[in-house]
């Protein structure tokens, strides 16, 4: 139980941090993934 505690307390905060990093990364390569097929439509 005191193992599940202490990844309660900082662990899933930075597991949350990277999570959402990873995930923002994503999101601006497909942006940029769209917008180079744009620029080759115009």
């Amino acid at each position: 139980m005191k193992i599940f505690e202490k990844n309660c307390d900082g662990d899933s905060l930075s597991h949350a941090l990277t999570i959402t990093t990873i995930y923002l990364l994503l999101l601006l390569l497909l942006f940029l993934k769209k917008r180079k097929s744009l620029q080759y439509y115009f």
